[in-house]
């Protein structure tokens, strides 16, 4: 029992079909090289692109870093210019305290001057007053001749220049400027 042999029902590609798959197969052999020079390109790029990314990450950090130490420089520099600020303004209240103690210090000798002069006008005053008080009392005369008869003690009051009713007044009631003279 023989087998009766199989028929090759496949034929061969004709020439046609083979040149057609032959320039299929040149467009995807073209086709894959530029897909990988494409690949290539694109890769070197994403390299590029990945160093020129960490170079930016580092220049980032560097301008973080520089920045931080612009931010304490600032802060460095406003400080001193407060502090520049406030000494100026203390130099200020010191001049404005010391020119207000030198006032101060003015007003208290104008007022020491004026409690003088008012001390010496009231003496003044004081001395016209009982001059002019030994007058009504007794009139000069009377008052003349009782200073006459004391005669030394009248001379004492003279001298130290009290009592200028009872003996300084004595030559001030014949010479201008009644009582206001403190002696002859």
């Amino acid at each position: 029992m023989t087998t009766p042999p199989i028929e090759d029902t496949t034929t061969s590609p004709s020439s046609l079909e083979l040149l057609k798959l032959r320039q299929s197969n040149a467009l995807l052999l073209k086709a894959n090289t530029h897909l990988t020079t494409r690949s290539q390109l694109l890769s070197n790029k994403l390299l590029t692109s990945h160093t020129r990314i960490r170079d930016l990450k580092t220049l980032i950090t560097d301008l973080e870093a520089e920045k931080e130490d612009l931010l304490a420089l600032i802060t460095k520099m406003e400080v001193e210019h407060g502090m520049a600020r406030i000494e100026r303004e203390f130099e200020h209240e010191m001049e404005v305290e010391r020119r207000g103690r030198e006032a101060e210090a003015r007003v208290r000798g104008l007022e020491e001057e004026v409690r003088r002069e008012r001390e010496t006008a009231e003496r003044k005053v004081r001395r016209v007053r009982e001059f002019y008080e030994g007058l009504l009392v007794g009139g000069i005369k009377v008052e003349r001749v009782e200073r006459k008869v004391e005669g030394v003690e009248g001379e004492g009051e003279k001298a130290t220049g009290e009592g200028v009713g009872q003996g300084a007044g004595e030559e001030a009631g014949e010479t201008e400027g009644f009582g206001i003279g403190d002696g002859p």
